[in-house]
């Protein structure tokens, strides 16, 4: 699965804060150096100012991060994760096409490893089949805790938001979205001070 790095456009034009295995996906296409819009370049190596990149067919690009394509680059880095059915998965970025919207929670239903392949089934019932060999299908992470923006509005068997709160009194806009709406009732964790 892709997990991004939070590279900010500075750090994206320098050719040392990337890591071979990382994923680049340039979201403007650059026909000239023969970089296609949305695709994913493995990082082969670093020499100097330049990143070696890879295309899925193996062809070798000589990419200058300085001088083109950072600034509408994104970084990734490639990580293990172990699936079962029953499991939850949150996608994390939109796939119009698909219909799967960034921080949408769907629930496995298979795992077919031969074919790196799982089948979820989405919050309107529909099943979609996911082959994480294909970059579009591997922006997903375990999706048993959610951030509190990404909770926002859901309902929910048991929740436990923890958060740093003022001592003094709550605010309630954070409060509010950290409690989505809970079928049962909410223990609060404040660490004191």
């Amino acid at each position: 699965m892709l997990e991004a790095r939070e590279l900010r456009t500075e750090e994206r034009k320098r050719a040392l804060n990337y890591t071979p295995g990382d994923v680049v996906v340039i979201r403007k296409g650059v026909p000239k150096h023969s970089v296609a819009a949305g695709t994913g370049y493995t990082v082969a190596a670093i020499d100097g100012r330049t990143v070696q990149l890879t295309d899925p067919k193996g062809k070798a690009i000589d990419w200058k991060p300085a001088s083109w394509g950072a600034t509408f680059a994104k970084a990734f880095t490639e990580v293990d994760a172990e699936f079962r059915t029953g499991d939850r998965v949150q996608f994390t970025r939109n796939d119009y096409r698909a219909d799967r919207r960034n921080s949408m929670v769907a629930t496995v239903l298979a795992v077919d490893p031969a074919h790196a392949g799982i089948t979820v089934a989405m919050p309107d019932g529909t099943e979609q089949a996911l082959d994480v060999r294909r970059l579009a299908h591997r922006y997903v992470r375990p999706g048993w805790v959610q951030t509190v923006h990404a909770a926002q509005g859901a309902t929910a068997t048991r929740a436990r938001p923890h958060g740093e709160l003022p001592p003094h009194r709550p605010r309630q806009e954070p409060l509010r979205r950290a409690l989505p709406r809970p079928r049962h009732r909410v223990p609060l964790h404040r660490r004191s001070r």
